[in-house]
């Protein structure tokens, strides 16, 4: 049985912050209660598909989670079959779908590098309708202030389906809700990552669709890591961009100014528009969080901020945008 849509994956969410011994989780198929943390334990309860159970402890053992399902029954559960439900979110900074959703305004964008190519408002292949979406180049006359755990826990179709064209008119829907929502949330940066591709065997290798391949330093997103503490790795990140297209409003915007600030470990306030990047489902499922050689490549949701249209910084109890900052 599939995850159900808004369950955020278990080896990310046993490590954020935010979790409490009332921790709840649900069973993703059925599954064995048993005595003890081993597969050779006596069977002593069993739990079907979407039953929820409390968790009595944080840390798995041998692979079981301590656990106590409905009724009072407290045994052992293989972890790869439960799938942690979403913190609960501060209804004062949680994401409402019914505030107004703005269009993008994605148009064709010439390259101020030579030869001065023009990329279209939705990117050349990938998934167009997508690409529109992170090619807006407008900022919002006010933003909505969110948390990070409302962000981190809204919920996504989990198909798996990397082009919209592909997706049934609810999962669509579904997105519609959200998507286009002009949001602020505080956090810290945990890096950054200059999206510039690499050679394969001498050949210059293309940039993302969404940027019609362009390779350039000034022609390729900035991945942005928002975490809910300082210096914490990539998988318990969400990510937002700042792309191309706005950048350039922004000169003060510099890779160094933003790496200083992720090593100064400063509160951060990211601006700009929720937009869902189904194009990485692979950094979903193909990675294991668990594996250093991969974790850094995992992500546990595709909503982003993308593009970011405003970065600010806690100095001295007062925000101040990165612009300013020397």
């Amino acid at each position: 049985m599939s995850l159900r849509s808004g369950l955020l994956p278990l080896a990310l969410l046993s490590l954020m912050p935010q979790l409490s011994a009332a921790q709840r989780a649900v069973a993703t198929s059925g599954l064995n209660l048993r005595s003890s943390h081993s597969a050779q334990a006596q069977a002593i309860g069993h739990l079907a598909a979407g039953d929820t159970v409390e968790l009595l402890s944080l840390t798995p053992i041998n692979d079981y989670r301590h656990v106590r399902i409905p009724g009072g029954l407290t045994g052992w559960a293989w972890a790869k079959r439960l799938s942690l439900l979403p913190p609960p979110v501060d209804s004062s900074a949680a994401i409402d779908s019914g505030w107004a959703r703005v269009p993008s305004n994605a148009a064709a964008y010439t390259w101020p590098e030579p030869p001065h190519a023009v990329c279209a408002a939705a990117g050349a292949g990938g998934d167009s309708a997508t690409n529109s979406w992170k090619n807006r180049s407008d900022s919002a006359a006010s933003y909505h202030p969110v948390s990070w755990a409302a962000l981190a826990a809204l919920p996504f179709p989990h198909n798996r389906l990397k082009h919209r064209a592909d997706w049934s008119a609810g999962a669509l829907d579904s997105l519609a809700r959200f998507e286009g929502l002009p949001v602020s949330v505080e956090g810290f940066l945990s890096g950054v990552k200059q999206e510039l591709p690499g050679k394969k065997n001498g050949v210059q290798q293309p940039g993302e669709t969404t940027n019609c391949g362009a390779f350039l330093a000034g022609q390729v997103d900035w991945h942005i890591y928002l975490t809910q503490a300082p210096a914490q790795p990539h998988y318990l990140a969400i990510v937002v961009e700042a792309t191309p297209r706005v950048r350039p409003q922004h000169p003060g915007w510099t890779l160094a100014r933003v790496k200083a600030v992720s090593n100064a470990g400063d509160s951060v306030r990211i601006s700009g528009w929720l937009m869902f990047d189904p194009e990485h489902w692979d950094q979903m499922y193909r990675y294991d969080v668990t594996n250093p050689a991969t974790a850094s490549k995992y992500r546990f949701t595709l909503w982003e901020i993308h593009p970011v249209t405003r970065i600010e910084v806690r100095r001295q109890g007062a925000w101040l945008s990165l612009d300013s900052l020397p």
